[in-house]
């Protein structure tokens, strides 16, 4: 009985040690984790000026708008929550629709994104992809984005 005893004494403080280095381990993984993801949101997309999608094949697709008067209020901001799920965008071109140059042909908003990578991930946020070089349904008044590194 005595045994049982001095061994439950010298096991008492080995469970002790390997619960506070879980924690220990637990604590740092979570707060690096944290300090990355407070990385990425820093990250802003700032405008510049407009040119056309890169001529080479790239990755590119396209936002499918819900309906023509549909608009992305805040597309900085819009581009920088799909930066920080983890779609490496190098650029993207935003048009809000509406009138291009002097027509008064309305056309349909337009929002495309070039990846640095494929990712085919954003077709779970309402983009599909391109095969093809987009075509800019109006450079007059597109907004050409970048992450500011």
């Amino acid at each position: 009985m005595k045994n049982t005893i001095n061994i439950h004494k010298a096991f008492v403080p080995l469970i002790l040690l390997l619960l506070n280095q879980c924690y220990y381990n637990h604590n740092s993984s979570t707060k690096s984790n944290e300090n990355y993801a407070k990385e990425i949101e820093k990250i802003e997309f700032i405008s510049v000026p407009y040119e056309e999608p890169y001529p080479q094949l790239s990755f590119y697709y396209s936002y499918n708008f819900n309906s023509k008067g549909y608009k992305i209020i805040d597309i900085k901001n819009f581009l920088s929550s799909l930066y920080s799920k983890g779609f490496k965008i190098q650029a993207a071109w935003y048009f809000a629709g509406g009138g291009c140059g002097n027509t008064r042909v309305y056309i349909s908003p337009q929002l495309i994104v070039q990846l640095e990578k494929n990712d085919f991930d954003l077709i779970n946020y309402n983009f599909s992809s391109l095969s093809e070089k987009p075509k800019i349904k109006c450079e007059e008044n597109v907004g050409k984005y970048v992450p500011e590194k």
